[in-house]
């Protein structure tokens, strides 16, 4: 009896185990849709968007397909938010790392409302 409760035993702390980690892939990437990866991909080039009341400092900021970046917002004047095509969402000190599938255009919009000017502060982003 003792030996199939240690069996039993066994077998719970291994599906703890497994579940805790998530059985998932290796490589530490987590799909999202829309052609663009979230990844925990160490040597990611860094795109910092600076972002000041009603605009953001580039019309245009340009990454590469295929390779992974590090997007991160800076709060130079006011509270704003990114969101780059619906589908990458970031605050100010919370950057995230990408890689970008498909080449295309991306509206990067302030999602804080800001202020009157607010909704002319988008910009774009153009993946290579």
């Amino acid at each position: 009896m003792a030996k199939k409760l240690s069996v039993i035993a066994a077998a719970a702390v291994l599906a703890l185990t497994l579940a805790a980690c998530g059985g998932g892939s290796s490589g530490g990437s987590t799909h999202t849709s829309g052609g663009i990866t979230e990844t925990t991909e160490a040597g990611a080039t860094e795109l910092v968007i600076k972002a000041s009341n009603f605009e953001f400092d580039q019309e245009e900021y340009v990454v590469k397909q295929g390779e992974p970046v590090t997007i991160v917002l800076e709060n130079v004047q006011g509270v704003h938010g990114v969101n780059i095509g619906g589908e990458i969402k970031l605050v100010d000190g919370k950057p995230k790392t990408v890689t970008f599938d498909k080449p295309g255009e991306y509206q990067i919009a302030c999602s804080i409302p800001c202020g009157v000017g607010h909704v002319k502060m988008v910009s774009k982003l153009i993946v290579q």
